[in-house]
């Protein structure tokens, strides 16, 4: 077996089809149940002329729904008496492989095939929402209201990774839902997918795309935990009467000059944590408890 992870995304049929049976030909076939974790594996085999088509799913494909991801009895019996094979199931799309080249098409008529395609259209556009939301309510999830003091208590870059990455989220997922919008519209007007796409053009960075994303969610999720560690931790908190620099504002002794000052030692207070930020190059967090008199 070798794995290969796929130079297209699976809404892009066309260039899905197209780099299936182009690995066909080098003589690497697609293996049942082939798609695992966005990498696709393949048997060794004797190169031939194979034909792969994407089916628009007319239900969820996750091994975690009621068929386990993959046709009903009706669809399988259709594509059988046509001469196709169910193979596997990739993001909303059913893959069907044909060895004979006299076995007759799937879906003659593109108009059809349009129809079924607006499922998955549909699926895709309420995702698409869904994310929008996240991405107008993560900052304020974040910063219970207070952006910007939050940004700095967190880390500005941390928090702009993580503003950056839902972002990220959000565009390719409104790139899917207009790719599915203009193929549903060409086949709705009766225009034939091209089989022999030219997947080659986007190959890299469809590539490179899902494995930078995961990279930066990764070092997003480690740093996030280190700030959190460090703060269950207080790693960074001195005890605020041996602190030796000079605070830039008053203390509660300060309140009554002449007064007399008694710490207080009971609870959590009296500490001081000095930190800098991207958007404050001194940042103080300070708890003092006492009596003045």
């Amino acid at each position: 077996r070798i794995y290969r992870l796929p130079p297209c995304p699976a809404y892009d049929i066309e260039g899905m089809e197209s780099w299936l049976e182009s690995m066909a030909e080098q003589g690497y076939f697609l293996c049942k149940d082939g798609f695992f974790a966005g990498i696709a594996a393949f048997e060794k085999g004797t190169p031939a002329a194979v034909r792969y088509r994407l089916e628009a799913a007319s239900g969820s494909t996750s091994i975690w729904s009621d068929r386990g991801g993959i046709p009903d009895e009706e669809a399988l019996s259709i594509s059988e008496a046509c001469g196709w094979e169910y193979v596997a199931s990739r993001n909303g799309f059913y893959i069907y492989t044909a060895a004979d080249p006299a076995a007759q098409e799937l879906n003659t008529d593109p108009r059809v095939q349009a129809l079924a395609l607006d499922l998955v259209r549909k699926r895709e556009r309420g995702s698409l929402i869904s994310t929008l939301i996240w991405t107008a309510i993560y900052p304020l999830c974040m910063s219970s209201g207070n952006i910007l003091l939050n940004a700095i208590m967190l880390g500005t870059w941390l928090y702009l990774l993580g503003t950056a990455l839902v972002a990220w989220a959000a565009l390719s997922s409104f790139v899917k839902v207009l790719h599915l919008r203009k193929l549903r519209s060409r086949m709705a007007n009766g225009e034939s997918l091209n089989h022999k796409k030219d997947w080659r053009k986007r190959a890299k960075w469809h590539r490179a795309e899902p494995c930078l994303f995961l990279a930066l969610a990764l070092v997003w999720g480690i740093s996030l935990f280190h700030v959190w560690s460090t703060a269950v931790t207080e790693e960074n908190v001195l005890d605020l009467r041996t602190y030796p620099e000079e605070l830039p504002f008053g203390m509660m002794e300060s309140l009554i000059p002449n007064g007399t000052f008694q710490w207080d030692d009971i609870g959590f207070g009296n500490t001081i944590e000095v930190k800098s930020d991207w958007l404050a190059p001194q940042v103080i967090s300070l708890s003092q408890i006492g009596s003045v008199s």
